[in-house]
């Protein structure tokens, strides 16, 4: 079967589509799975109101070998336990939401402990490498007595630019919180 959709939709991941000039057909699911993965596929709330944590994990294992590329879209995405990146994964990337910068795109933490890691990549037994984190803020709005914003372990050959970290340090930030 073969056709032509103009002014509709069509919904599943098993249809096949053949690229114009193509030969070898492939499921939508297939054909597109090298596009960033956007947070609000996840179902993440880019109000800051409701809690995301579970968006956000599901969102942050989502990443692959053959999609390692997640995009954070503007918003604020609160979050109330830490935040695991990929252990073993290489080439992973993060992108925010680009504009004016890292405050488009925020996880904000809001949970009860005072002295965790909020958001932590790799493992102490794993290199990883080719790492690209980019264009977001990492907040809380809980005064931090403990840990850090972003731990990074065992990471080589990567970057990290334009990610922000505050309100974690209460001698850089009297009282913790974030505006």
């Amino acid at each position: 079967n073969s056709g032509t959709i103009s002014g509709g939709s069509m919904t599943g991941t098993s249809v096949s589509v053949t690229a114009t000039g193509g030969s070898t057909a492939a499921t939508l699911a297939n054909r597109f799975s090298h596009l960033r993965k956007p947070v609000d596929d996840f179902g993440a709330d880019p109000t800051g109101v409701a809690d995301s944590t579970s968006a956000l994990q599901a969102w942050l294992n989502s990443a692959s070998s053959t999609n390692p590329v997640l995009a954070c879209t503007a918003g604020t995405y609160k979050f109330t336990t830490t935040l695991a990146l990929p252990t073993t994964l290489n080439n992973f990337s993060i992108v925010g939401a680009g504009g004016s910068g890292p405050t488009q795109c925020v996880f904000k933490y809001s949970g009860v402990s005072t002295t965790i890691d909020l958001v932590t990549g790799g493992n102490l037994s794993t290199n990883v490498s080719g790492w690209y984190l980019s264009g977001f803020r990492i907040a809380s709005t809980v005064a931090m007595t403990g840990g850090v914003a972003l731990h990074l372990k065992r990471l080589s050959q990567s970057r990290v630019d334009n990610v922000f970290t505050d309100c974690t340090d209460p001698i850089k930030s009297p009282g913790g919180t974030c505006p």
